[in-house]
C-alpha cells in the first residue's frame, strides 16, 4: 500500500491461504458519499436492510488512510487463513474513505484516487474464491488486484517481485503465467512471427497479464549443474534434471519470444543473509511484520509464526526486491540455443 518495492515468494509450501475459504464479500457506501454512483454501487442504508447484523454479517468501516486500506485487506486473509468463516458474509464499508480528487497528506498535495479502485478491487477478489485455482495461483491474483489500485496520487504504482522455485510441480505454469493468449499452442519462432504481426498491424505486441509484478524463477548452484548436464551424463534422465531443462527452456521460450525479459532467474543462493540485530524469538512469534504506524493482529501474528517455520525449512530464505532482478535476455537465448 505504499507503492514501493515488495517481494513474494509463491512456493506451494509458503502459501497457508486457501481463497475458497474466504467469506462472501460485499463493498458498500454511503450514497451521499461523493463517489457514489447509483447504478454501480450499494448503499450502506440498502446493505442494512439487505444483510442485517447476524451472527454469520461481520461489518467492516474502512478506515481513511493506506494502514486502514491494509487493515481491511489483513482482516480478509485472515478470515480466509481461519477456514471458518467460508459461509459468513463480510460487509466492508467505505463511506469514510476521502473522495477521488481530494489532496493525499504527504504526497505534495496529489489527488486521491477515492475508494472506488479498492472497491472494484475486493470484487475482484471475490471471484477468485470457487474459480477452481491452486493457491498459489490464487495468491498471484489477488496480490496482483491489491497492486493496481495503489496509483498514489498518479505518482507512484505498486512494484512487486513474484518468485517460486525451480523443483516446485507448478513451475512451468508459473513461467508462463503472464503470456498473452494470442502465444497459446505456438512455439518460439512462431510467437515472434506472430508478435511482430501484432506490432506491425496494431503498433503494440500483445499486451502480457499481471503487470504490477516482475517475475522470477528461483534458482541455485543445483539448478545449473542440472540444467547443463551433456546427454553423456549418467544423471541426465534423473526427474530432477529433465526438469531443470524444462525450467530453462521455458524461461527461455517466455523471455526471448515474448519480448518481455521474463521471467528472470534469481541465484538465491547467492544472496546474503544478513539478521543482523534480530532475534530468533521476532521470528517464532510472527513479529516480523509491523511498524510504528501498524501493528497486525493477534491472529496474523500466529499466521507469521507459522509461515516463519516454513521459512525455517528452507535452504535459502531471503528473496529480493524488484529493484534487484536483472538477466540478460541475450544471455538466455544463448542457452536456448544450446538446448
Amino acid at each position: 500500500m505504499n507503492g514501493s518495492g515488495v517481494g513474494r515468494c509463491y512456493d506451494d509450501d509458503m502459501i497457508l491461504v486457501n481463497w475458497d475459504h474466504a467469506p462472501t464479500i460485499r463493498v458498500v457506501m454511503d450514497e451521499t458519499h461523493p463517489d457514489f454512483d447509483h447504478s454501480q454501487h450499494t448503499s450502506v442504508r440498502d446493505a442494512k436492510h439487505l444483510y442485517g447484523k447476524g451472527d454469520q454479517v461481520h461489518w467492516f468501516d474502512v478506515p481513511d488512510s493506506r494502514e486502514g486500506w491494509a487493515e481491511a485487506v489483513e482482516l480478509l486473509e485472515i478470515m480466509a487463513y481461519q477456514k471458518v468463516y467460508r459461509d459468513d458474509l463480510l460487509v466492508l464499508d467505505f463511506s469514510g474513505v476521502r473522495a477521488q480528487g481530494e489532496p493525499i497528506m504527504g504526497m505534495q498535495g496529489r489527488p486521491s484516487s477515492g475508494p472506488v479502485p479498492l472497491m472494484n478491487a475486493f470484487e475482484k477478489i471475490a471471484k477468485i474464491k470457487g474459480a477452481g485455482m491452486k493457491p498459489w495461483k490464487q495468491a498471484l491474483y489477488v496480490d496482483h488486484t491489491l497492486a493496481e489500485p495503489v496509483l498514489v496520487g498518479g505518482a507512484r504504482r505498486a512494484a512487486r517481485m513474484s518468485t517460486k522455485h525451480w523443483s516446485d510441480p507448478d513451475i512451468i505454469d508459473f513461467i508462463g503465467i503472464k503470456r498473452p493468449i494470442e502465444y497459446y499452442g505456438l512455439y518460439m519462432d512462431e510467437v515472434i512471427v506472430a508478435r511482430n504481426k501484432h506490432i506491425e498491424e496494431r503498433g503494440f505486441a500483445p499486451m502480457a497479464f499481471l503487470w504490477s509484478s516482475n517475475n522470477s524463477v528461483t534458482v541455485d548452484a543445483e539448478f545449473w549443474r542440472r540444467a547443463l548436464l551433456t546427454k553423456d551424463h549418467a544423471d541426465y534422465q534423473s526427474p530432477l534434471s529433465v526438469r531443470a531443462r524444462a525450467v530453462l527452456a521455458s524461461g527461455c521460450e517466455c523471455s526471448y519470444g515474448d519480448g518481455t525479459g521474463e521471467p528472470g532467474f534469481i541465484n538465491e543462493d547467492k544472496l546474503v543473509k544478513n539478521e543482523t540485530g534480530v532475534t530468533a524469538d521476532v521470528f517464532k512469534r510472527g513479529d516480523y511484520v509491523g511498524s510504528d504506524r501498524y501493528q497486525v493482529k493477534d491472529e496474523t501474528r500466529l499466521y507469521l509464526a507459522r509461515l516463519n517455520k516454513k521459512i525455517q525449512l528452507k535452504s535459502n530464505s531471503y528473496i529480493v526486491n524488484p529493484c534487484a532482478r536483472y538477466f540478460s535476455v541475450y544471455l538466455l537465448s544463448a542457452f536456448y540455443d544450446c538446448l
